[in-house]
């Protein structure tokens, strides 16, 4: 008799578990949608890698020199000049204090909502 209680202890778990994730899901695909949310990709120069390089000033191509965009970099996959991806160290076009690489760079646009934060975030580089 133990072992049938034990079961439905943990089927009693499980359903709880599964309830639960649910609801925290809807709410989540209720408060961000698809129209929240986009991806742009364009190539440019990096004008600045500040000295962490987990920051950089980018300048989209025929952009003015004073409409670079500032970017923080974290852990993002990047592709080198040969096309080879990587992932978890400093993209190699991407050195410290340094300006005038040129890189393609995805950025996800989220959208600000009344709960949600939102902003540019760096998807992946690829070194040119």
């Amino acid at each position: 008799m133990p072992i049938n209680r034990f079961v439905r202890i943990r089927l009693v778990f499980l359903l709880g578990v599964t309830l639960v994730v649910g609801i925290a899901a809807a709410a989540l695909g209720h408060y961000m949608t698809v129209d929240d949310v986009s991806l742009e990709s364009q190539r440019g120069t990096v004008t600045y890698v500040n000295q962490d390089a987990d920051a950089i000033a980018f300048l989209p191509d025929g952009g003015r020199r004073n409409e670079a965009i500032g970017y923080r970099i974290g852990s993002v996959d990047w592709a080198d000049r040969q096309g080879g991806w990587h992932s978890g160290l400093r993209p190699e076009c991407l050195v410290p204090l340094s300006g005038g690489g040129r890189i393609e760079l995805a950025v996800i646009h989220v959208r600000q909502t009344d709960r949600t934060p939102g902003g540019p975030i760096v998807a992946w580089i690829r070194c040119l």
